[in-house]
């Protein structure tokens, strides 16, 4: 199994982990192209698609597991973040349900 593979396959693990399941995964392979990223991640928030890119980095110092882990977070935070730039506010009704949200989506994941 390829790196690449080992990524998908942990993303996919952190996805369920996160309860991230109304998120669509789509994974794309790039080349590194000179940074040191080892991999990212682009949301669109209102049709729930998080793109997530491996580049091969040969510099990488985390693990495959520990960098999907780190890209499917960038997704767990998404909805609080996004509500809470729209709503521009902190007592907005919408930020405090999304807030719950990500709460029980952590509980759930270290229980």
């Amino acid at each position: 199994m390829t790196d690449y593979q080992r990524f998908c396959a942990a993303c996919l693990k952190w996805q369920r982990k996160f309860g991230l399941t109304d998120w669509r995964l789509v994974f794309q392979r790039e080349p590194c192209g000179g940074g040191t990223t080892i991999a990212d991640v682009a949301v669109d928030f209102d049709a729930r698609i998080a793109v997530v890119r491996w580049h091969n980095n040969p510099l990488r110092r985390a693990s495959v597991d520990e960098t999907a882990k780190h890209e499917m977070m960038h997704v767990l935070l998404t909805d609080a973040l996004s509500v809470a730039a729209r709503a521009g506010r902190r007592d907005d009704d919408d930020v405090y349900r999304e807030e719950h949200k990500l709460i029980e989506r952590i509980i759930g994941m270290i229980q």
